[in-house]
């Protein structure tokens, strides 16, 4: 199966504000294996006066499932990607990293709920910063095709890399077809200090299911 994310970010900090236009393009190979290709796409925008423009890092790497949800446990998947800076970062910017998250997923009856818990390496060309992050995401469907989400999320602090940021999203979804979904909505950042408020698009496709997963877990 292949799956498409892209997306539009808008970000209000103290100091300015931000543009992005996230992608992840995701390859099921097997029924537990899944590569990933994807980044913040292009980011411009405005910091004490000072306009921007920039390709973000690009990233890839894999996602493994190790359990699938059988109650009361819940689904167990843990992704390692890298990410590579462009030729077009500067300074700080351009940096090595790596990208390791650990995703709990459980369905409770109509509710669908995500615990996620990641660790960024930061810098890994020398003096590395590390960053923790934990989310909790709530989706459920409202009425027809919409639906809603809500997520709260931390990041800490990774030296002079990275600040601490905590915020709120939440939004509704719509999914006109089996294999398409948008959604649109707000993000409250709860940390004033390094952004006050967020706002986003987003679409998901399916454009193509190269094959089948059979109920012993192979290809088919």
């Amino acid at each position: 199966m292949v799956e498409l994310e892209v997306g539009y970010l808008f970000r209000k900090a103290p100091d300015g504000m931000q543009h992005q236009t996230p992608f992840l393009l995701k390859l099921t190979l097997a029924d537990w294996l899944q590569a990933q290709v994807g980044g913040n796409g292009g980011v411009f925008g405005i910091t004490n006066g000072e306009g921007y423009r920039y390709f973000d890092d690009m990233m890839a790497g894999f996602k493994f499932r190790l359990f699938r949800q059988q109650a009361p446990t819940p689904t167990v998947s843990f992704s390692a990607m890298v990410a590579i800076p462009t030729s077009q970062q500067k300074g700080y910017l351009r940096t090595y990293k790596a990208l390791f998250t650990l995703y709990l997923s459980r369905d409770f009856g109509w509710l669908h709920a995500d615990f996620n818990l990641g660790l960024n390496a930061l810098r890994l060309e020398g003096d590395a910063r590390f960053q923790g992050w934990v989310a909790l995401s709530l989706n459920a469907p409202i009425a027809g095709d919409f639906g809603a989400g809500l997520e709260g999320y931390l990041f800490t602090r990774a030296g002079d890399l990275a600040p601490t940021d905590a915020g709120i999203l939440f939004g509704p979804t719509w999914s006109p077809l089996p294999w398409l979904v948008f959604d649109i909505g707000a993000d409250v950042g709860l940390v004033r200090s390094t952004r006050s408020v967020s706002a986003f698009l987003g679409m998901t496709m399916i454009p193509a299911r190269l094959w089948t997963p059979s109920r012993g877990g192979g290809r088919r």
